[in-house]
């Protein structure tokens, strides 16, 4: 259980949102002018509040079951003053532009253990594997392990031979447990803020 909380901290980090299902969670968004603002933990499943500094409430976006909400959107649920909140990009809608104001946002989200998507799922399994890996001596250099290195001067790096990068951990590159083909996978879960 800690070796799959540990790589969840790294796919976590990586894709700079929260997977796991978390009751009761708040965070602080600088809303900047405009209609939306992102939050890092999704699928929703619980109402969201929005406050200001000084404790003011001045959004909730109630939370609507799945046959509520609108299966063209794919699962963005509307509520009855015209704010909306897409489940699958984890933004929260005004209906109409706002100024900028720092406000926090208190809700419940997360994927719960039995609704992982499997490709995420696959990638947390490889991660512990390749986590284990490194701690027990293996290699994440995509170009395979190295068999020998002198520094003196800095130069000579020699890789063993025979070995295509995928042998000893799975080609994780610099980034850590996490391997470089699973990057690809996590893309698609990444949150990109501008």
């Amino acid at each position: 259980e800690s070796a799959m909380k540990v790589s969840m901290a790294f796919v976590e980090r990586y894709c700079n949102r929260l997977f796991e299902y978390r009751a009761d969670y708040s965070e602080y968004a600088r809303h900047i002018r405009g209609e939306g603002v992102q939050l890092h933990l999704w699928p929703f499943k619980g109402d969201i509040t929005a406050k200001t500094q000084s404790g003011e409430i001045i959004s909730v976006w109630p939370y609507l079951s799945h046959p509520l909400a609108d299966p063209i959107a794919g699962g963005t649920v509307y509520t009855e003053q015209g704010h909306w909140a897409d489940s699958q990009t984890g933004i929260v809608y005004w209906k109409a532009y706002r100024t900028a104001q720092p406000l926090f946002f208190s809700y419940e989200g997360g994927y719960s253990p039995d609704e992982w998507p499997a490709d995420l799922y696959y990638v947390l399994l490889n991660t512990v594997k390749n986590a284990y890996g490194l701690q027990a001596g293996g290699s994440t250099l995509e170009a395979g392990a190295i068999s020998k290195m002198t520094v003196p001067d800095v130069g000579t790096i020699t890789y063993a031979s025979g070995d295509t990068g995928g042998g000893s951990v799975g080609g994780g590159g610099s980034l850590g447990p996490i391997a470089g083909s699973d990057t690809l996978i996590l893309d698609f879960y990444r949150l990109n803020e501008c």
